[in-house]
């Protein structure tokens, strides 16, 4: 797929792509940006470019000075911690990619597109992406958005081998796959946009639920295990929402 557009569907119609019962598409978000026009034409003019757009994006952003070596502009953008707004200009043909702007709806059409196309009612989809995570060198992808399950396993009231009831335990299962199908999908020149993940351990126990795109799945900063890190540094306020 080529920015600035680029017709997703008829992309996966003529490719090799076979889905059955219970299975988890998992399809980069930037080949979703590009079918929905997300794209922004580079001006060599305006070095700021990127981060004025990362800026626009984000509900909250983090001045580069605070970051070492100016190596990156943390944003809160979509619920998500992420450098940069998630804007990338890798395999972008002079365009910045921006995010889908509500990558669960991306998700949904995707997901009834395909339950037609390859008549399988039974089916998740994930909307993937890579960021980094603290004290750690690399990427590692994460689920952007998603549809057709819920993205948690409760194990609360659970008990442990030797009878220690759960009592906030969960497994983010929409992160765990989306990390698993990332790493088959590549980071670089691979282009593969899209994974089939098969018999996940969970799934099949939430693909009747209701997905869920809000609170618990997503957490507040002020509620956030991790608020003091929050509370620490110095926060600009963007125009972005969530």
């Amino acid at each position: 797929m080529c920015p600035p557009k680029d017709d997703l569907l008829a992309a996966m119609q003529d490719s090799e792509l076979s889905l059955q019962e219970g299975d988890c598409l998992a399809i980069s978000s930037k080949v979703v940006s590009v079918w929905e026009g997300q794209c922004v034409k580079v001006d060599p003019s305006n070095p700021a470019q990127r981060d004025e757009l990362a800026k626009a994006q984000a509900a909250q952003w983090l001045p580069r000075e605070e970051v070492p070596e100016r190596h990156a502009l943390w944003t809160r953008t979509q619920g998500n911690l992420i450098s940069g707004a998630g804007i990338d200009a890798s395999n972008a043909h002079e365009h910045l990619i921006v995010w889908p702007q509500d990558p669960h709806a991306s998700a949904e059409r995707v997901r009834a597109w395909c339950s037609e196309h390859y008549n399988v009612k039974q089916l998740a989809v994930i909307v993937t992406d890579s960021h980094s995570i603290p004290l750690r060198r690399g990427a590692v992808g994460f689920a952007l958005g998603w549809a057709g399950f819920d993205p948690l396993v409760d194990h609360r009231g659970a008990t442990d081998l030797f009878g220690r009831a759960f009592i906030s335990e969960h497994t983010n299962l929409a992160d765990s796959m989306a990390a698993t199908a990332v790493l088959a999908m590549g980071e670089t020149n691979e282009s593969t946009p899209i994974a089939v993940l098969r018999d996940v351990p969970y799934l099949g126990g939430q693909l009747s639920k209701t997905p869920s795109h809000t609170p618990p799945y997503t957490v507040t900063p002020e509620e956030d295990i991790f608020a003091p890190f929050w509370r620490g540094v110095a926060w600009r306020r963007g125009s972005g929402g969530s």
